[in-house]
């Protein structure tokens, strides 16, 4: 049985919780990281089988990794332009990643963040084919206040 992903609101919530920012979430474009320079987060249940894919381009990581330290806006800009994701934005990144494992558990189906890959970083065998074919997806534009609009597509097998 595919896994249920959130909704637009659902992904609004938690990321203007974390980030104390508004932001705008809605039906967007799929993202993928064979055609943009993008972030990747696999998540993975207990025995390492793949349970998630988070795919964000490097506005929506650089974004919110700056947003949650409230680090100026045109360095996620810069960052996002140059197709890089500094330590200190991908460290701040990869915990909103950890908090959005909320997104995929439901009772008697639990998975965390086991990785978060970043554009130059190749993608496992399992997350390219449930990219390629994922019986779940939603794609998202998100805009986060003062810091820009990007996409993220999740996908869960």
């Amino acid at each position: 049985m595919p896994r249920l992903l959130p909704s637009a609101d659902d992904v609004s919530r938690l990321l203007n919780g974390l980030l104390g920012k508004s932001v705008n979430v809605k039906k967007g474009t799929p993202v993928s990281p064979d055609k943009v320079k993008a972030s990747v987060a696999l998540y993975r249940d207990a025995s390492g089988a793949l349970g998630a894919v988070c795919v964000s381009d490097l506005v929506v990581a650089a974004g919110a990794g700056a947003a949650l330290a409230l680090v100026p806006a045109g360095v996620a800009a810069d960052s996002a332009k140059e197709g890089v994701l500094p330590a200190n934005l991908a460290e701040n990144w990869r915990e909103v990643l950890n908090v959005a494992s909320s997104w995929f558990n439901v009772a008697g189906s639990h998975v965390s963040l086991r990785e978060v890959l970043q554009p130059a970083d190749a993608v496992p065998d399992d997350a390219k084919a449930l990219l390629a074919k994922p019986p779940t997806r939603a794609d998202f534009e998100v805009e986060i206040a003062g810091y820009g609009s990007g996409h993220m597509t999740l996908v869960s097998p």
